[in-house]
């Protein structure tokens, strides 16, 4: 078993349900791809139109020896990080960034629990 912290784009909605499974799902083609070092190449597959914003996720994952991580740029991402794995992964949302819509600052939360709030409101 390897921990790794990476980051991830998604919507409000996603987020919650990674917070409440502790898990994330791969796509059909068994891949969940993430950014290696940084939250803000990953703000632009986050945007949610409900909230108002953008959002991206620092994540713990729980990589098994059943699982493939490759390093793979894509378009916009030079430090793309691909998963590949038939079953959902352990993880863990240690921190939220959010920019709302036409702003150009970026707000960090952290904590499940200030995260939960933050996506509730």
């Amino acid at each position: 078993m390897t921990v790794r912290d990476f980051y991830d784009g998604t919507n409000g909605d996603n987020i919650l349900a990674i917070l409440r499974e502790r898990r994330m799902k791969p796509d059909q083609d068994g891949q969940i791809f993430f950014s290696q070092f940084q939250f803000e190449s990953v703000l632009m597959h986050g945007p949610d139109a409900t909230r108002g914003a953008a959002f991206a996720i620092k994540v713990r994952v729980e990589l098994s020896e059943r699982t493939t991580v490759q390093q793979k740029p894509t378009p916009g991402i030079a430090d793309t990080v691909v998963v590949q794995t038939t079953r959902p992964i352990v993880a863990e949302v240690l921190e939220l960034y959010v920019r709302p819509r036409g702003a150009l600052r970026v707000q960090g939360v952290r904590g499940a629990a200030e995260i939960v709030q933050f996506l509730r409101r």
